[in-house]
């Protein structure tokens, strides 16, 4: 698919004279936020907007931006699944992931699928531009508080523990986690990730595992609970 937007191809420099950024997020009004932060820069224009997995494909091919704003939490193929696309078949492009989660939640589990930033949507208007210029320029941009995360999980990974219970998930098990924290049934996570409902009960089988829940329900609760507390 196509992206929503279109503009011309740009060349091969490292530090384009006016940065290209394509927004992928499922929110009109956000895009269209954002797309307002960045007309008020001189050195940087929206060159393309994609509402999910699918079109953001469509319109890294087409389009060829230098940075990609990820939502991490948009439907079906989740952020993450954009962002290792993007590092296997676009290097080029920059990723910036964009999530309404706290940088203890997503932060590193972006950094490692390849984005080189991380910005929460609640300090998107002073930090995003920030952002974006130094991933160009410098090639990630890394916060304090993230700076500090780092190091501390590094820490708990080498005593071989946890920084907290969430990160015995793998990636798909947290992406399962967070639709049930969403208010998805079974079939609909299924759906929206196309894959089996069998496929999806093992997956919260792993989960009730490794968070230690006696039955799906309470899990859910839990999830349901969580994703209140981390929006």
């Amino acid at each position: 698919m196509s992206a929503l937007s279109t503009c011309a191809p740009v060349g091969a420099s490292p530090l384009p004279s006016i940065v290209r950024v394509l927004i992928v997020d499922d929110h009109p009004v956000l895009r269209a936020g954002v797309k307002a932060l960045l007309a008020a820069e001189p050195d940087m224009e929206c060159c393309g907007e994609a509402s999910c997995f699918d079109e953001a494909v469509g319109a890294l091919a087409d389009l060829s931006p230098d940075v990609a704003l990820i939502d991490l939490s948009m439907p079906g193929p989740n952020g993450l699944n954009l962002i290792r696309h993007i590092q296997e078949k676009h290097p080029h492009v920059r990723s910036v992931a964009f999530s309404v989660h706290e940088e203890s939640t997503f932060a590193v589990r972006a950094l490692k699928a390849g984005a080189k930033g991380y910005v929460t949507k609640r300090e998107a208007s002073e930090r995003l531009v920030v952002a974006i210029r130094e991933v160009v320029a410098k090639g990630v941009y890394i916060t304090p508080t993230l700076r500090e995360l780092l190091i501390f999980k590094t820490i708990m990974a080498e005593e071989g523990k946890l920084a907290t219970p969430l990160d015995g998930l793998s990636d798909r098990e947290m992406e399962v986690f967070e639709q049930y924290g969403a208010g998805a049934s079974t079939r609909s996570i299924a759906d929206s990730l196309s894959l089996s409902v069998k496929t999806i009960e093992t997956h919260r089988a792993h989960i009730l595992t490794k968070l230690g829940f006696a039955d799906s329900a309470a899990m859910v609760k839990y999830a349901i609970d969580w994703a209140a507390h981390h929006s």
